[in-house]
């Protein structure tokens, strides 16, 4: 590793600024086609929906992460939900195994943490 030329350290360059409420869980990393669980997202105040594969070993945090990551979803005012049976996952620590979120569910980003 040596510096550039110009001889400034790449960390004297100011960094971005932080995004506001960053959820603390990194975004976890998308398995294959084949792979993992396939989710369906829909936020009810917009409408709007997202999907994408996750690993049940992924956690709840991680999920909330990329939510954020892709579509400004905030967390800190809402909760992700299980349509049947309802449940309010709000354990960001716990797998998406563990809260019995399996292959092609829904799950909704509703108000009210």
């Amino acid at each position: 590793a040596s510096l550039a030329s110009g001889g400034a350290p790449a960390a004297s360059v100011p960094p971005d600024p932080p995004a506001p409420e960053l959820p603390r869980a990194p975004v976890p990393d998308e398995p294959g086609p084949n792979e993992g669980i396939a989710l369906a997202f829909r936020v009810q105040e917009s409408g709007a929906r997202l999907q994408r594969r996750f690993n049940s070993t992924d956690t709840i945090g991680g999920v909330e992460a990329w939510l954020f990551a892709s579509g400004g979803i905030d967390f800190s005012q809402r909760v992700l939900t299980t349509a049947f049976p309802r449940k309010r996952l709000t354990d960001r620590g716990a797998t998406l195994g563990e809260c019995g979120v399996g292959d092609k569910m829904a799950l909704s980003v509703e108000s009210g943490r």
